[in-house]
């Protein structure tokens, strides 16, 4: 199958559990950090938000099988994006050039953060220790940037992925005759 069509194809079905995962994390970390959220609504968001109402082995079955397919949607969008290096910037479709400058901002950001999800689930799921947790959810979080910077780095990750969700939603689907 074309590595093209296999994106187009795979893309709306994985779109959705990443659309999943911005929403919310976003109103998780910015409803704890910037809305005073208490700690129980908190609680549910984070449990939506990592799968654990599915229990522990579904939660993690759950987060490797959204995890593994967003990374191949990151694996195929490098591979198109130095197929086409040479016309990046040129597209007869605001919306297809949109979706691959996004995209390539989020390459690193979007690995790392989907990455160090499903490594912090593994790892707490085999009682891995506390300074493996800690360092894994602080590159999740953009913790590494500072506490008080961790909320920004969530809302801009969060925003640019329902971006490009939108834009790819919008150059993927079938064409007007």
């Amino acid at each position: 199958m074309n590595l093209r069509v296999l994106h187009r194809k795979a893309a709306p079905w994985i779109g959705i559990g990443l659309v999943f995962f911005a929403i919310t994390g976003m109103a998780f970390r910015l409803g704890r950090s910037w809305f005073n959220l208490d700690s129980r609504k908190g609680g549910v968001l984070l449990s939506l938000h990592s799968w654990d109402w599915l229990g522990d082995w579904g939660s993690l079955a759950m987060l490797v099988l959204f995890g593994s397919g967003i990374l191949l949607l990151i694996a195929s969008a490098v591979t198109m994006l130095w197929q086409t290096r040479k016309k990046l910037f040129r597209s007869p479709q605001p919306t297809r050039l949109i979706h691959r400058l996004v995209g390539l901002a989020l390459l690193l950001p979007l690995t790392v953060s989907v990455g160090t999800g499903v490594a912090y689930r593994i790892v707490e799921l085999g009682d891995g220790p506390d300074e493996t947790l800690d360092f894994l959810m602080d590159l999740h979080t953009g913790g590494w940037i500072g506490r008080g910077a961790s909320p920004y780095y969530i809302a801009v990750l969060g925003v640019t992925v329902l971006a490009l969700s939108f834009t790819g939603w919008r150059v993927g689907r079938p064409k007007k005759r």
